[in-house]
């Protein structure tokens, strides 16, 4: 039911786009700071209560940055998180084998974790001629090679960004960020991975540039 209410924020951008990234900071900044009390190690509480206050404001100025960008690259960003997690998760399923990091998440494997690296990768390759169509008689200047780097970028980025909150919420001994989604945890729980990945590519792409 969310998901058409945040694709039409993201692709129309204006007021809905800042209204929605407001929502969603106000969130993840309240569940992170619910969390900090349940840690038992006053050490690890100020050390994740610093990481937290610079971390997550961070994240959003820069996928708000994203969002100033050519070919809505905020949008591209979204889509190719939720095909790494959709890709992690059946690959995970289906091909089973070793854990990845049991101490931070018990049910990651390593087959999920190259499958969430692969997924967004033919993502790209597959839409890369629909997103980024040739301009004229210029030559493009997000190469396939270029996209489809960013893209394995994104799946690996994304998956240290879950395996990290994972790693928060097992100091905290909880098993989710909060209860805002039945079923699914909070919102933290559900843009964990975009969190870092935003902060990762806004970096990207501002290398690219200069």
């Amino acid at each position: 039911m969310l998901i058409p209410v945040a694709f039409w924020a993201l692709y129309t951008e204006g007021w809905p786009l800042w209204v929605l990234m407001g929502l969603c900071f106000l969130l993840i900044a309240y569940e992170w700071a619910m969390l900090i009390p349940k840690i038992p190690c006053l050490k690890e509480k100020v050390g994740f209560s610093l990481i937290g206050f610079v971390y997550v404001p961070f994240a959003f100025y820069c996928y708000f940055l994203l969002s100033e960008l050519d070919y809505k690259f905020h949008l591209i960003l979204i889509v190719l998180i939720w095909v790494s997690d959709i890709a992690a998760y059946f690959t995970g399923k289906i091909v089973g084998g070793p854990k990845l990091l049991p101490k931070f998440s018990p049910n990651k494997t390593w087959a999920g974790g190259v499958g969430a690296v692969l997924g967004p990768v033919l993502f790209m390759l597959a839409i890369y001629s629909f997103v980024f169509p040739p301009i004229g008689d210029q030559a493009n200047p997000y190469s396939i090679t270029l996209m489809a780097a960013l893209a394995a970028l994104i799946g690996v980025s994304g998956q240290v960004g879950d395996l990290s909150i994972s790693y928060l919420k097992r100091k905290a001994k909880v098993k989710d960020t909060g209860s805002l989604l039945p079923g699914h945890g909070g919102a933290l729980d559900r843009l964990d991975s975009l969190l870092l990945a935003s902060v990762v590519v806004a970096s990207a792409m501002f290398w690219i540039s200069i």
